[in-house]
């Protein structure tokens, strides 16, 4: 009834049966996620400080490192289930523009996951006082779990406990991941006149809420943090993220400036081994209080583009990243 105005919706299930990488009983691969030892294996190596805030001493065995998860294929994966929703609106008051805000609900059972009780596994490692008591701590975390490979001894403390490079961990099903979020958008787009148009798109995304939740009974929070830490590498899932794309075309030639917006997030993963989201179980602890680098910061990045039209079936391209 109201032209400019519409609402819509929608909802879906699907499912996703278990890849041949996943659910090989040979299949095996290594990923590998920076990783800080815990305190209390820094201050058997040298380290200085308390088992709440330590620093390294100089001594580069104490140093953050890279440790690798050994990925097990596991045959007895059932298949993902999934169940979600949508819901928003379309407002177009006039013609060059277009605003739309939809709500988003996904909720994924036996979701197929790496390891998901690997913080568990490194923090039992580094607990042990010798690497027979860590392989057993490790073992004990859970079927799947055990220590690979470790690093040859400390030069300075050849008799403390060694690094450990990979930890064993295999695909799981998870009792069932939930998100959800709010997407807007705004469009504008206006001709200038003599075949010029000028476009400018806004883009925001709101994660309210991205929890895993484990077949032990722990919630796993996501949502502003770090986490899931090591499936995203570390980049985290920030509460906001956006983009505003600016373009101007002549039909033969165009030029884009977009600059991407991540807000702040942080620096807590809850598959780290511990499922608090308060700033003491930050992953750089500079003090006991973890106020230091509880937070990162909220940054911008722009890119440009440039595109050419010189013949039907020949078009040129100009990218430059992080212009400002």
């Amino acid at each position: 009834p109201i032209k400019e105005f519409a609402i819509r919706g929608t909802y879906s299930q699907g499912f996703r049966a278990p890849t041949f990488a996943e659910s090989g009983a040979r299949s095996q691969y290594a990923g590998f996620v920076t990783t800080t030892p815990l305190c209390n294996f820094i201050l058997a190596h040298g380290g200085t400080g308390t088992n709440a805030s330590c620093q390294a001493n100089g001594n580069p065995y104490n140093l953050a490192y890279s440790l690798g998860r050994g990925v097990a294929g596991n045959p007895d994966l059932k298949p993902e289930t999934s169940r979600s929703f949508t819901g928003g609106a379309i407002f177009q008051p006039v013609k060059w523009l277009s605003l739309t805000a939809d709500y988003y609900n996904v909720k994924k059972s036996n979701l197929i996951v790496t390891g998901p009780l690997i913080g568990n596994a490194v923090s039992a490692y580094f607990n042990s006082a010798n690497l027979a008591a860590a392989q057993t701590a490790v073992a004990a975390v859970g079927s799947g779990y055990s220590v690979n490979t470790v690093d040859g001894a400390d030069p300075l403390f050849p008799n403390a406990l060694p690094r450990v490079l990979i930890i064993n961990v295999p695909y799981v099903n998870a009792n069932y991941a939930l998100t959800s979020g709010i997407d807007l958008a705004a469009t504008a787009t206006i001709p200038l006149g003599g075949g010029l148009t000028f476009t400018s798109r806004v883009e925001a995304t709101h994660i309210f809420k991205y929890d895993l939740h484990t077949n032990e009974g722990t919630v796993q929070r996501y949502a502003g943090t770090l986490g899931p830490y090591d499936l995203s590498s570390g980049n985290g899932t920030p509460n906001w993220r956006g983009n505003w794309q600016n373009t101007l075309d002549t039909g033969d030639f165009s030029m884009s400036l977009t600059a991407y917006y991540v807000g702040r997030i942080k620096s807590v993963a809850t598959d780290q081994g511990n499922l608090s989201t308060d700033c003491s179980a930050n992953l750089y602890k500079a003090d006991p209080t973890g106020q230091n680098f509880c937070y990162v910061k909220s940054f911008i990045s722009t890119d440009l583009n440039l595109t050419a039209r010189i013949q039907d079936n020949f078009t040129f391209f100009f990218n430059v990243k992080n212009l400002l």
